[in-house]
């Protein structure tokens, strides 16, 4: 995947989050601007959050890829059959 569009999926996750402005009210020091404050530590809030989401999609990026592999896919693939058969196999034991 492309590591720009990996960064804009996290950004616009970020903008379209609102609780990031609404968690931080305890952080508000009386007797100063309430609204600087506040968009300071939004603004800390959302750089935290674009660094993880931003982080998460390039390790799932990394992911898909070795999933696309067809040994690995054919691993994947012959390891839950075996345990679909196993947990049948289970059923059917456990009625008798």
């Amino acid at each position: 995947m492309d590591p720009q569009l990996i960064a804009y999926v996290g950004l616009v996750t970020i903008l379209t989050m609102t609780p990031a402005a609404t968690t931080l009210p305890q952080f508000i020091h009386p007797g100063e601007s309430v609204w600087l404050q506040s968009l300071f530590l939004a603004g800390i809030h959302m750089v935290m959050r674009l660094i993880w989401f931003s982080l998460l999609g390039a390790l799932v990026a990394k992911v898909t890829a070795i999933l696309q592999r067809p040994r690995v896919r054919q691993g994947v693939e012959l390891s839950s059959g075996l345990a679909l058969v196993l947990f049948g196999a289970r059923v059917v034991v456990a009625r008798r």
